[in-house]
């Protein structure tokens, strides 16, 4: 059974995160409301990640919109309510653009969607 390319783009990215010493804490964290691809943690920081991979950054960055970022936050909460270890780590939202072997990271502002 092959993986889709979605969860390549994943694996990738957690395989980034585990080098640069981030512990990888759930991936395809699924709810009512969506799905989160990624939440990693560092000290006392807990990153919430949505993988998007393809051939044009510009256009990668623009699938992650506001109503794609409502459902991740409604999803993440719904994940924090079972997960209360990490209620006061500080929580950082990012966009993780996979073009062929290159990886980029975009903070989400959450005030941009709410």
């Amino acid at each position: 059974m092959s993986k889709s390319l979605g969860n390549l783009y994943e694996d990738r990215v957690s395989k980034y995160l585990t080098k640069k010493g981030f512990d990888i804490v759930a991936r395809n964290y699924h709810s009512r409301f969506g799905e989160i691809d990624i939440i990693a943690s560092k000290g006392n920081k807990l990153v919430v990640i949505e993988v998007k991979g393809g051939k044009d950054i510009k256009k990668l960055s623009q699938r992650v919109d506001c109503k794609k970022l409502k459902r991740i936050v409604l999803t993440f909460q719904d994940w924090l309510d079972k997960n209360c270890l990490y209620a006061d780590f500080e929580q950082i939202f990012i966009a993780a653009l996979v073009e062929g072997e290159k990886i980029t990271f975009r903070r989400i502002y959450l005030e941009d969607c709410f």
